[in-house]
């Protein structure tokens, strides 16, 4: 009986990461790659796990050649802070914080270089989403090289800026990156 339930729980598990784009070591998947197009659907995991499945938001970060040559050469991380926000519907309040009510906690996502990443979306406030224009959640992230190993960012990025929450979900997006002066 054990065992039955041992593998019901593996099997969820398996599906729930599969969802979410993870990939098992030594699966030979390559850095960068996306998250596979046969995942199975959320409602699905949902189902096998009994439990919510978290929204997610799958960002592929991609770094032009030389860009991936030098974090490679300087062991420089990358760090993506995920900040959830809305326009305050308030004047007063909106000058107070130049436009952006912070409605959930930053997600602060580090990776080792060219990477396919799932962010999960922390719970909103729902008292400070009540404050922002159309109960609006936007979404910004921010790339960036060194935080955690040097000073110095190397890297000049596409803006990923005032996203509605609801289409920072909907599809896989990419983030290209290259070197800061890189034609």
């Amino acid at each position: 009986m054990q065992t039955g339930r041992l593998r019901a729980i593996a099997a969820a598990l398996a599906v729930t990461l599969a969802a979410a784009g993870c990939k098992p070591a030594g699966s030979g998947a390559a850095s960068g790659e996306a998250p596979a197009s046969g995942s199975v659907a959320p409602s699905a995991a949902a189902a096998a796990s009994d439990q919510p499945v978290a929204q997610k938001i799958f960002v592929t970060i991609a770094l032009s050649p030389a860009a991936r040559r030098q974090i490679a050469q300087t062991g420089q991380t990358i760090t993506l802070p995920v900040t959830f926000y809305g326009l305050p519907t308030d004047p007063a309040l909106r000058a107070k914080l130049q436009g952006r009510l912070p409605v959930g906690p930053e997600q602060d996502v580090v990776i080792n270089g060219a990477e396919s990443v799932a962010i999960l979306v922390p719970p909103m406030d729902p008292a400070k989403v009540a404050q922002v224009e159309n109960g609006q959640v936007l979404v910004a992230i921010d790339v960036s090289s060194g935080n955690h190993t040097s000073q110095d960012n190397l890297l000049n990025c596409d803006p990923f800026m005032d996203v509605p929450l609801q289409q920072a979900e909907a599809l896989p997006k990419t983030i290209n990156c290259k070197l800061i002066g890189e034609p």
